[in-house]
């Protein structure tokens, strides 16, 4: 409106002076007007463009954001299933599905964190993200090599002259059993060809005393590790109707004679089955 009232202004006054000035007048000050209309119009139709595009740009950036959001959610769930897979398996194969998973998570390029630990050099328990249960995994010991396991009679004997000597105490190995068994020493004697079995013989005939041996059995007061350190007689009964060679027997050591024990067994030298602590007893 005040570009309409200072051109009627400007006409009424050049009327007064030129009719042909008059005439330049207005039509230079109408283009000069339309002009000024042109690029407000074009103005405009330049800024609603390029707000659409903006909103446009917008939009679709939030949908790829919405839509990466979806991708590592699936991964996530992926790699959850595949955690729970990992439980209750053998070192091998939590191994080798620890590297599927690593091998996963470079290829789909999402910030999925690796698991606690690398199974394939820690082989002793595991958690993997995303809260699945985690179970211990052990690593096998080796098999024994060259195995010797035999069924046995299972007996005990006392440290009393009647079961041994004038000192009941002290077996084949030397060693004084009642002082070991107060430690916690549990300790055994073989009949002659066990002992032949497990002990290793010198080359003056005599033998290296003690040697472990593990003793498997149903019974928990039998089962378990022990040391050779004594050796049975030959026959048992000797002298009567009821002598009897004695073959394939153990003969367990106890303090009192109440806590005796007898029945079946299996011994072996799967001395692997023993802790560490019970092999530093007599080494």
């Amino acid at each position: 409106m005040e570009i309409i009232k200072q051109t009627k202004k400007k006409v009424e006054k050049a009327i007064q002076t030129d009719t042909q000035k008059v005439n330049r007048k207005i039509i230079s000050i109408f283009i000069g007007s339309a002009l000024l209309i042109a690029l407000c119009v074009g103005a405009n139709a330049a800024v609603q463009p390029l707000t659409l595009l903006s909103l446009e740009n917008s939009f679709k950036s939030d949908l790829n954001a919405y839509e990466l959001s979806m991708t590592t959610t699936r991964a996530n769930e992926e790699a959850y299933q595949l955690s729970i897979q990992l439980t209750s398996i053998t070192a091998e194969e939590l191994c080798s599905s620890y590297k599927a998973l690593a091998n996963y998570k470079d290829s789909v390029k999402l910030p999925i964190q690796d698991p606690l630990f690398n199974p394939c050099t820690q082989m002793r328990g595991y958690a993997v993200q995303f809260q699945a249960p985690a179970t211990e995994v052990v690593a096998e010991k080796p098999a024994t090599e060259n195995l010797k396991q035999f069924k046995v009679e299972v007996t005990s004997y006392n440290p009393s002259v009647s079961q041994n000597d004038s000192s009941p105490c002290i077996g084949a190995s030397g060693l004084n059993q009642c002082e070991l068994a107060k430690k916690g020493v549990k300790m055994l004697a073989l009949s002659r060809e066990l002992r032949d079995e497990f002990l290793e013989k010198r080359a003056d005939g005599t033998y290296k005393y003690p040697a472990p041996v593990y003793v498997e059995s149903d019974n928990p007061s039998i089962h378990g590790c022990y040391w050779a350190v004594d050796t049975l007689s030959t026959h048992k009964f000797k002298g009567t109707a009821k002598e009897t060679a004695i073959t394939k027997q153990i003969d367990l050591f106890f303090m009192d004679r109440k806590d005796n024990q007898g029945g079946t067994a299996q011994v072996s030298n799967k001395i692997e089955n023993c802790s560490q602590e019970f092999l530093n007893q007599l080494s």
